[in-house]
């Protein structure tokens, strides 16, 4: 089983040895980079269940569809991949009713290059790279632009789920800090 991140591979440890980590840190157990064109390391149908939580929005948006193609490539039949990323109809719906929540810490994106205004923050939830300096956001999902992308796959069964309300394989996978404001979705191969 698959954990495939991006950057934050050290606070994804898991759970009895039973997930492996895919990421661009060296301390991971497969090194990765999901932004290169590059297959994942491992042979067709060969890995069980995939989760990936607060990584896509890091991939370029010309890659999306290759990194969703080569999950389900390596998923065995009926293996399922969970997939949460920040939800960013959320953060339009805060921008619009309650400007300020933006700046709360408890959310996944800072206006690390522009002013801490409500729209700086807005505009993080989308982007937040610096040219050359690796894996800040790079797209920003609602639901319907998550299914837009699953749907260029062969995956079956695109299901909407919420916080910890997941397949038993996944339960206890889900980050508290990101609920509420986050996008979950499990597919099928």
């Amino acid at each position: 089983m698959l954990n495939i991140d991006i950057g934050g591979q050290k606070h994804r440890r898991d759970f009895a040895g039973r997930w492996k980590t895919v990421d661009i840190s060296t301390t991971s157990d497969y090194i990765h980079n999901l932004n290169e064109e590059e297959p994942l390391p491992f042979k067709d149908n060969s890995v069980d269940n995939i989760y990936t939580s607060d990584t896509l929005e890091h991939v370029e948006p010309v890659q999306i569809t290759f990194v969703l193609q080569e999950f389900y490539r390596i998923l065995k039949p009926g293996g399922k991949c969970r997939i949460v990323v920040p939800d960013s109809a959320y953060a339009i719906k805060q921008y619009i009713n309650n400007p300020k929540e933006l700046s709360h810490k408890k959310y996944c994106a800072k206006p690390l290059f522009m002013p801490a205004t409500p729209m700086g923050y807005l505009t993080a939830w989308f982007h937040t790279n610096k040219r050359g300096l690796g894996t800040g956001h790079k797209l920003g999902f609602d639901e319907e632009l998550m299914r837009a992308f699953i749907a260029r796959t062969e995956f079956k069964d695109v299901i909407s789920m919420e916080y910890n309300k997941c397949s038993k394989i996944f339960k206890g996978k889900d980050y508290e800090r990101y609920a509420g404001w986050s996008l979950y979705i499990e597919v099928t191969k």
